[in-house]
Formats: structure tokens, C-alpha cells, sequence
């Protein structure tokens, strides 16, 4: 439920506010797309092809992954066997991205069989088949990463079998292609799928690497980037259309559009998302925002030490009830040897 909340209330508050006012931005310029849909408020096209979710589409992916998650954590309820740990337990990293590369094959295979009316979006753009069908592998193994110590570690960890999946690689990239069209596509497909998910092993080894250890930084930007991710698009556009009549480099056009849109993204972050309980709820879907105003702490302990608090109470109640169970049993046993003697 909390994570459902988390992606709609967002979802909605940033499609009609943020959305909005970069969809007008956009048509007023003439940038981009729709300079082909200058009525794009009243355009009934616009809104079935799903773009006016712009970045939001990931939000969208993620909420029917959460729906998905939970019909399969009902069926492993119901059969514990098939999905324990020591029946999808691995070790091997080389299995492991092979089996990734070829559920991609498998996906782009099925998503060219689809007919025409699934590849399509449906339902205002909120259904998308084929992109659903992509990421749905990749969700699928952060569960079971969830569900397998054994597959964690060693897909967090860099091993001799990394290097040689990356040598195989190259190679498969130096191999001249043949006169067979299938078999190009086949390569060419099977090689894409396995590069997507050496790369995320080798992005996995590296957070893991670096970022484990406990950080109040990586905490806090951790934190930020749910607003990061809302606020930024709007910003990039805007400094996009800023900077693009400026004679200057491109590459220097791009660090300043990336520095602006992270700091002002951080800035709203800090001083309205993680203060303020309105805004925290309506683009983080939080019930109360991460630092409460003095005023509200004041003469009161704060949320998190209430927290503790409770749970220490529970242990204690718990250690209690334990030690008078066995005083109990104790008095119970003295009293029955004092019986039979």
C-alpha cells in the first residue's frame, strides 16, 4: 500500500502541475515533438500515444511491476517449493548473464510477434506492451536477488567469469558478419542483451563497492532523488531553450543545463519536499516530510525516536513475558519433582 502511494500521488500531482506547464513551455517555443501538435490540449492523438507522461512513463512501468510482484508473491505463497531459495540458488555469474541475455532474445522475439493493436499503447499510453515485456525480466531478477543471498552476492561481486563475459564481447563485436540476414539479427540481438546485463553487473559490483558502507550523504541524496528525478525534466527544458541560441560549446551548454537542473532540483528538495508535509505528500507520497519544523518538534520527541522507543517497549514486553514463562515453567516443574518424591 505505502509503495502504491508512493508512485501514484506523485504521479498524478506531477502530470497535472509539472507536465502541464512544460507541455506549454514546449508548444509555445514549438520544441521538440510538438511542434507538430500545436493544439496539443485538445488533441485526442496526443493523449492515446501516451506522450504527455513525458519521464512519468517509468513511474507507470513501475506501479503495473508492483502489481505484477504481488500476483506472483501470492503464487509463491501457494507453491513455497518452486520458488525456495535452494531450487533457484546460484553461484555462477556466467549462468546468470547468459540467462539474462537470452530472456532478452526471448522478449524481442515475442514483442515481433505481437500484432499490431498490442504494439501500440493503449489506455490513454498507460498500457505499453513491448516496453512492459522488456523491463519485466530485469524486475523479475531484482526479486529474486531480493529472495536469494547466494544469487546477490555473487552478482555483487567482480569475478574472473565478469572478465571473461566482457573478452566474449569483443569478440562477438570483431566477428565479421555473414551472409545470412537471421543470423546477423540473432547475433546482433543476443549481444545487445548480454551487454545490458554485464553492464548492470558491473554498475551493481560498483555501488556495492563504494556505496555500502553507511553514508549520511548517500542517505540524503539517496532521498532527493525521487524529487530529482520529478522536477528535473522541466528544468532541463527550460535551460535547454535558454542556452541553445547561446554562441558557445555544446558541451559546455550540457554542464551548465545538468548543474542548474540538479541544484535547483536539490534546492526545492531541501527547503519544500523535505520540510514541508504538503509537498512531501503530494511528490514523495510520504505522510509526514523527513525533517519537521521546530515548532512541531518542540516539546514533543520526534517521530523516529517514537519509533525506537515503541519498539524498544515491544522487545522489552517480549523479554519479559519470555522470562515469565520460564519462571512459570520453573515453579511448575519444582512443584511436580516435590510430588513424586
Amino acid at each position: 500500500m505505502h509503495r502504491s502511494r508512493r508512485l501514484i500521488i506523485p504521479f498524478i500531482t506531477t502530470a497535472l502541475t509539472l507536465n502541464v506547464i512544460q507541455l506549454e513551455i514546449q508548444a509555445h517555443y514549438q520544441y521538440s515533438a510538438l511542434s507538430e501538435h500545436p493544439n496539443f490540449a485538445t488533441d485526442l492523438s496526443w493523449y492515446a500515444s501516451g506522450q504527455w507522461m513525458e519521464h512519468l512513463w517509468f513511474l507507470n512501468i513501475l506501479f503495473q511491476m508492483c502489481l505484477i510482484a504481488t500476483s506472483i508473491t501470492i503464487v509463491m505463497d501457494k507453491i513455497p517449493y518452486l520458488f525456495s531459495h535452494k531450487f533457484w540458488s546460484t553461484k555462477q555469474i556466467t549462468k546468470i548473464l547468459m540467462f539474462g541475455a537470452l530472456s532478452y532474445v526471448f522478449v524481442v522475439a515475442l514483442n515481433g510477434k505481437l500484432p499490431d493493436t498490442l504494439r501500440n499503447p493503449q489506455a490513454l499510453g498507460m498500457v505499453d506492451i513491448p516496453v512492459l515485456m522488456f523491463y519485466l525480466p530485469f524486475f523479475g531478477f531484482g526479486m529474486w536477488l531480493h529472495r536469494s543471498e547466494s544469487a546477490l552476492e555473487s552478482f555483487g561481486r567482480l569475478q574472473l567469469a565478469s572478465a571473461g563475459v566482457g573478452l566474449l564481447l569483443v569478440v562477438m563485436m570483431l566477428i565479421p558478419e555473414s551472409s545470412s540476414h537471421i543470423a546477423n539479427m540473432c547475433v546482433r540481438v543476443f549481444r545487445s542483451g548480454l551487454t545490458c546485463w554485464w553492464m548492470c553487473h558491473l554498475c551493481f559490483c560498483s555501488f556495492r563497492l563504494l556505496t555500502n558502507a553507511p553514508s549520511r550523504y548517500f542517505r540524503y541524496f539517496s532521498d532527493a532523488s525521487y524529487t530529482i528525478f520529478l522536477f528535473h525534466h522541466l528544468f532541463i527544458v527550460v535551460f535547454a531553450i535558454v542556452l541553445i541560441p547561446i554562441s558557445i560549446s555544446i558541451f559546455a551548454k550540457f554542464v551548465i543545463m545538468s548543474v542548474a537542473s540538479l541544484s535547483l532540483s536539490l534546492l526545492i528538495y531541501e527547503y519544500g519536499i523535505r520540510r514541508n508535509s504538503l509537498l512531501s505528500f503530494l511528490y514523495n507520497g510520504n505522510d509526514y516530510p523527513v525533517v519537521l519544523p521546530v515548532a512541531q518538534t518542540a516539546g514533543k520527541a520526534p517521530i523516529s525516536f517514537l519509533k525506537v522507543e515503541c519498539n524498544k517497549m515491544r522487545n522489552d514486553q517480549i523479554i519479559t513475558s519470555a522470562k515469565d514463562s520460564k519462571s512459570v515453567s520453573s515453579e511448575t516443574q519444582s512443584t511436580m519433582a516435590s510430588h513424586s518424591l
